[in-house]
């Protein structure tokens, strides 16, 4: 699980540092809230 979340947080700051570059910085956050959210869900469902 510890490996999964440094790869989402990897791939997010790669989408972060793109997105610097493109302006589209709300686009990078809403990805962001989406993949928490993904993880809060699957983790749960889980349990």
């Amino acid at each position: 699980m510890r490996s999964l979340v440094r790869y989402l947080l990897q791939e997010m700051q790669i989408d972060i540092s793109q997105a610097d570059k493109a302006e589209k910085q709300p686009l990078v956050v809403a990805n962001a809230a989406e993949v928490t959210q993904w993880l809060f869900n699957n983790v749960n469902g889980s349990k």
